[in-house]
């Protein structure tokens, strides 16, 4: 629990919403995780049904059984890497509550075709499509990367640098409901261009929860594989609806001055 953040990071954090902390879950989880993955696959557990979200049908949208998305070896990309400790660097120590499970995110390849850039209305915060109830429902997105993302187009992880500012801005403008009510389909597009996530697997991609993404098509010929953990603070219910701040929960990014 001694790694963290440095400050040069904390600071790209705060002023683009999104880090990511290089080589922080071992080989060996990563291999773990991916052997309960493929397994789940063969026993027809992947539950990948067609939906599309960002105007790209997700070739599998990885509804995993329970069974499979608690399963100890999936559990382990957070809680036995190196992934909570840096986590307790941007939000403070003794903050997080241990999550009960994860997104198992899989994209499959699509046909093979010329990829066009990446429009800039095509984005999402989680949990925009829930309701009234919507976004900020949780501290922070962490996505552990489990194959290779070397090149643009073989399904990384998406976001537009810095526009959780804007996002913040925006709620604080028309309030929650409004913005959610507000901003769907069609959504307005972002000042700046999607930026599609280069990494490798062990990578581990810190996310702030107001921060526009999406996930990048996948014109490679392997899948896309990734987990996406949404981790709470102790105190997220009393924090949820504060939008006094930007980073209200994040003790790491307050101390930065």
């Amino acid at each position: 629990r001694d790694c963290k953040l440095s400050r040069e990071q904390l600071i790209f954090f705060r002023d683009n919403g999104y880090v990511v902390a290089r080589n922080a879950v071992s080989e060996e989880l990563v291999s773990d995780a991916l052997r309960v993955i493929n397994r789940a696959i063969e026993n027809g557990h992947h539950g990948g049904r067609d939906v599309v979200v960002d105007g790209l049908r997700s070739d599998g949208e990885g509804k995993f059984d329970a069974s499979v998305r608690t399963d100890p070896a999936i559990a382990s990309l957070f809680r036995k890497s190196k992934a909570w400790a840096l986590l307790e660097s941007i939000v403070g120590r003794d903050k997080i509550r241990p999550p009960g499970g994860c997104q198992i995110a899989l994209r499959y390849p699509l046909p093979k075709q010329n990829p066009k850039p990446l429009p800039r209305h095509r984005w999402h915060c989680d949990g925009m499509g829930v309701g009234n109830g919507g976004v900020n429902n949780f501290t922070m997105l962490i996505g552990i990367v489990l194959s290779p993302w070397q090149v643009p187009y073989c399904g990384n992880f998406t976001v537009f640098p810095g526009t959780h500012h804007t996002i913040y801005k925006a709620i604080c403008s028309m309030g929650h409901k409004n913005f959610v009510a507000g901003y769907r389909d069609p959504r307005p597009a972002m000042d700046v261009d999607p930026l599609q996530i280069i990494a490798q697997p062990g990578d581990v991609i810190f996310a702030h929860p107001l921060l526009p993404h999406r996930a990048g098509p996948n014109y490679s010929c392997n899948i896309r594989y990734a987990c996406f953990f949404r981790v709470h603070r102790h105190d997220k219910e009393q924090t949820k609806r504060n939008f006094s701040d930007l980073f209200i929960e994040y003790e790491g990014i307050q101390a930065l001055g």
